[in-house]
């Protein structure tokens, strides 16, 4: 399959006012945590507010902060089994067996000085998946600036030329932040 995405900085008042005004209240969705998990269950939220420490990410390596399916409410999210080399079993909650969602990164303030980039993508044909994605890739191209391979919201725009470090993975050297172009 070949996979939709974009990437994007932005603050968590920038996301908000996206999802709220432009996303939760034209398109019925939830939010679910994207994992392997011990239990058959994950967190899931009914809006973006619900989401407890949205706008920060305890990890400066983007590809080790959550990610969520979006999906629309009135589908239920289905769960993988994934047999471990022990004997024991794991869940997985993930985009490969729930095909009409997209993948959701939102990125944020990893520390001071330092934001890290967010995703929005899908790997599905389905269409309900295909308009979802439509629906948020678009909303995040009109209200960012695309600058190279991303869109930047304004105030990641501000972060960066006061200093700060706009980053996919903190430990990469500093050549390799985001730039200005």
């Amino acid at each position: 399959m070949k996979s939709k995405q974009i990437f994007f900085f932005a603050e968590l008042a920038d996301v908000e006012i996206i999802f709220k005004n432009d996303i939760e209240s034209v398109a019925n969705i939830c939010y679910y945590l994207i994992g392997l998990f011990n239990q058959p269950s994950t967190l899931h939220f009914n809006s973006i507010h619900e989401i407890k420490n949205l706008g920060t990410v305890n990890n400066g390596d983007w590809n080790h902060i959550d990610d969520y399916l979006v999906m629309p409410k009135t589908i239920k999210a289905n769960v993988r089994i994934v047999p471990q080399k022990d004997g024991n079993t794991k869940y997985a909650f993930d985009q490969m067996i729930n095909m009409k969602s997209v993948a959701l990164k939102f990125g944020g303030i990893y520390k001071d000085g330092i934001l890290v980039a967010g995703r929005v993508g899908t790997i599905s044909t389905d269409s309900t998946s295909i308009d979802l994605y439509k629906l948020i890739s678009s909303k995040i191209k009109k209200n960012f600036h695309k600058v190279g391979d991303f869109y930047v919201s304004k105030e990641a725009m501000g972060k960066l030329e006061s200093g700060w470090r706009l980053v996919t993975n903190v430990n990469s050297p500093q050549e390799y932040d985001f730039k200005k172009q």
